[in-house]
């Protein structure tokens, strides 16, 4: 599958922001404090659940929205289409867990990598070259679970 089009509304720099991604390799070119990081962040969450680069969801949450909400509609030479939501609300909201859905069903986080797979490779990931085993071992498990989650899928 393929993202064919990216949806976001108060995803942190983003008040709103509506994408359409032609088929084939894409390049995200901008200035210093753009929003590239922003972009790719939102679809490492709609394909993982959560981000690489923090570990709260709150933080994900544009400074004066409410909530977050990420939407991906994609696509396969097959015909096969899919759509993905992830919403993040702010604590003390009526909704303050993270709410996901896949093809407008209520899921785990699991189902997403299932949707869609990704693997971010960011400069800080040269750790896992001269760093600790665990963090070897960490992405080693981020990478079964996605097959896992595809074997389970089908």
């Amino acid at each position: 599958m393929r993202v064919e089009r990216l949806s976001l509304v108060g995803f942190r720099s983003y008040p709103a922001l509506e994408v359409a991604f032609p088929a084939g390799p894409q390049l995200v070119i901008g200035r210093n404090a753009a929003g590239k990081t922003n972009l790719l962040e939102a679809l490492v969450v709609l394909a993982l659940g959560h981000s690489h680069r923090t570990s709260g969801d709150v933080e994900m949450i544009g400074w004066d929205a409410p909530f977050a909400r990420l939407e991906a509609h994609l696509g396969s030479d097959g015909g096969g289409r899919d759509e993905l939501e992830v919403v993040l609300a702010r604590p003390g909201t009526a909704t303050t867990r993270k709410r996901i859905k896949v093809n407008g069903v209520p899921r785990r986080a699991s189902a997403l990598s299932a949707a869609l797979r990704a693997v971010v490779f960011a400069p800080e990931d040269m750790l896992l070259v001269s760093g600790s085993p665990s963090l070897r071992r960490a992405l080693l498990d981020m990478l079964l679970a996605q097959q896992v989650a595809e074997g389970a899928a089908t």
